[in-house]
């Protein structure tokens, strides 16, 4: 399942964390361990971008909202890609980059078809 942006939800930890209470526990240590101090396995609820409003991981992605206004599945196939959104995204690099990345793969793979 790919994200709007990109990302690969099946590999995403906040992802299987919503699947899989062990692995919500797990992910809540480990984000404590590293500044987050108030994070409890109940924040891991993301079910992918097409799930319910209140059941992503952030109800203001800008790119989720984008793609929901143009009605498609993810940004690869907006007429406007790459936009300045993705781009930006992008340059965060990190699995940011690998889903943009992701995306311009299946942008070209569409269009050589085309």
């Amino acid at each position: 399942m790919t994200a709007c942006c990109g990302m690969d939800c099946s590999n995403c930890p906040i992802f299987m964390a919503a699947q899989d209470h062990d692995k919500a526990l797990a992910l809540a240590a480990s984000w404590r361990e590293n500044g987050y101090g108030d994070a409890v396995p109940e924040w891991f609820r993301c079910q992918g971008c097409r799930g319910p409003d209140e059941l992503v991981w952030s109800e203001d992605c800008v790119m989720r909202s984008c793609c929901k206004e143009k009605a498609v599945e993810n940004c690869s196939i907006c007429a406007e890609f790459p936009c300045r959104r993705i781009l930006s995204f992008e340059s965060e690099g990190g699995h940011h980059g690998d889903a943009v990345a992701r995306l311009r793969e299946m942008h070209d793979k569409r269009n050589e078809h085309v």
